[in-house]
């Protein structure tokens, strides 16, 4: 029986130590109004009338809408920006090895961050006198009539995602100089 009280005693002994220890440690989390983790969380049905419930879950549903059409609208506008890139991509590069593709693309991309350039990818490719394609009317044709490559569109997936195997070069061309891939030189 002693033994067991001795045992109680050091276990709680023990217990306080480990609060003790563990209060100094844990850092507080900052606090949140409860109605910016979610409009909904704010509704009280014992106190609130049925009318203000449901007023509370229509507001949350309506931004949860606006959500998901936003997510809807910068999925569609990837999409888009995807097909003029592999179109690009398909005329300027479509005989090229995958790796040249991307490279194309990567062109494009590091213009859009320079601030040499302008910052939109429709910008950049239709900047007179760029791009060959974009100012003959084929890349237009290539984009409507949707006839790029599967591979064309992977490469341009990939250098809108940040793949860049020419580490920052903004032109590229047939000449001399720059990272040599395929027929195309980048610099």
């Amino acid at each position: 029986m002693l033994y067991r009280k001795i045992m109680q005693s050091a276990f709680l002994l023990m217990l306080v130590g480990v609060l003790f220890a563990v209060s100094f440690t844990v850092q507080a989390a900052p606090i949140v109004p409860l109605e910016e983790v979610h409009p909904i969380a704010t509704a009280n049905p014992v106190n609130d009338s049925a009318e203000e419930v449901v007023a509370i879950a229509e507001k949350a549903i309506e931004a949860g809408k606006d959500k998901v059409e936003e997510k809807k609208a910068n999925a569609a506008e990837f999409e888009r920006q995807k097909k003029l890139l592999a179109a690009l991509i398909f005329c300027e590069a479509g005989n090229q090895p995958y790796k040249g593709q991307v490279a194309v693309g990567a062109v494009v991309m590091n213009r859009i961050a320079s601030s040499k350039y302008p910052n939109d990818i429709d910008s950049v490719i239709y900047q007179r006198g760029q791009f060959g394609p974009a100012g003959t009317g084929k890349l237009n044709r290539v984009l409507n009539s949707g006839s790029y490559t599967k591979t064309s569109l992977q490469a341009a997936e990939d250098a809108l995602n940040g793949v860049d195997p020419v580490e920052g070069c903004l032109y590229f061309g047939c000449g001399r100089k720059g990272i040599k891939i395929g027929a195309h030189y980048f610099h």
